[in-house]
């Protein structure tokens, strides 16, 4: 699956994951992810597991405040690991 992943990068092909839980992703594609969508229902312990396997400079106490501040279940934190920003969206 990785060589797979590998290769989209250099025909400029995007692919998407959808799991329950970020447990089910191997490590080493959540280091080549660029963006990653969280909705609400995470734990704290797996939310920080997550933020501790992305390649990001964001203060993790800061966006687990940010996350855990959402409203319902379609809402979701959008975070862009490219350049390092984020985005609330569906509250």
């Amino acid at each position: 699956m990785c060589k797979l992943l590998t290769k989209t990068r250099y025909y400029n092909i995007t692919a998407i994951f959808a799991v329950q839980t970020p447990k089910f992703i191997l490590k080493n594609l959540k280091r080549m992810a660029t963006d990653v969508k969280i909705w609400k229902g995470l734990s704290e312990e797996d939310f920080y597991t997550l933020m501790k396997e992305l390649t990001h400079t964001f203060d993790t106490d800061e966006m687990w405040g940010i996350y855990h501040a959402l409203q319902d279940n379609h809402s979701c934190l959008t975070l862009n690991l490219s350049n390092d920003t984020f985005a609330i969206e569906g509250t």
